[in-house]
Parts: structure tokens; sequence; C-alpha cells
């Protein structure tokens, strides 16, 4: 495994290809301080959006996408939206807490009620 970090890996690709992680937030940050900025919370919408993959640095995430991209394509989950949120609380504490879920659960699963 190199040095560089990746935030995204291209299923069978060369890793000149993929994704950086300092390439990744800006577009997320910009997104999420608009929405955040409807109801007057516009820097912790953009503070949630930078923070949100912090845990794409560690490296479990990163030898889960190189080792896992090599040898099949196919990525096994590894938790990576905990240290954001973990990040927001200690900096924050009880306020950091709210703004702790959508770090936490970006990447949960919704479902659709049917009536």
């Amino acid at each position: 495994m190199d040095n560089l970090k990746y935030a995204h890996s291209m299923k069978f690709r060369p890793r000149e290809e993929w994704h950086r992680p300092e390439d990744h937030p800006s577009e997320t940050t910009r997104l999420a301080g608009s929405f955040a900025a409807e109801f007057g919370a516009g820097e912790w919408g953009y503070l949630a959006g930078l923070w949100h993959d912090l845990g794409k640095y560690s490296n479990d995430f990163q030898k889960m996408l190189c080792d896992d991209n090599e040898e099949t394509g196919r990525k096994k989950a590894v938790n990576h939206s905990t240290a954001g949120a973990l990040l927001v609380i200690e900096k924050f504490g009880l306020v950091g807490r709210i703004f702790a879920y959508p770090i936490a659960g970006h990447h949960a699963v919704t479902c659709a009620v049917r009536s």
C-alpha cells in the first residue's frame, strides 16, 4: 500500500484515477452548508460536510480500498463515519452531538414507507 490516501476506489482501475479525500469534501461542504443555511446553520452544515469522511484517512479504510479493489473489485464495509462524529463532539461538546448525527449517519440506509 502506498502513502497516498484515497476516498473512493474505481473498480479494477489504477490508483492514479481514484478519488482523493482532499478533493471530495469541496462539493459536499458547499451543499451541506447551503442546505443548513436554510435554517440558519450554514457554518455547521459546512463543518459536517468537511468532517463527514474523516475516517477515510484510517489505515483500515485505506487497506480495504486497496486490497479489495486489487483482489475482487468489491469493498467490505469499514466504518468511516464515526471519526468525524466523535471529533465534532470532542470540539463542541453537547452542542456538537446534534451535528454528530448527520455525520455518523450519512451512509445510513433510509426506507420509504408505503401506504
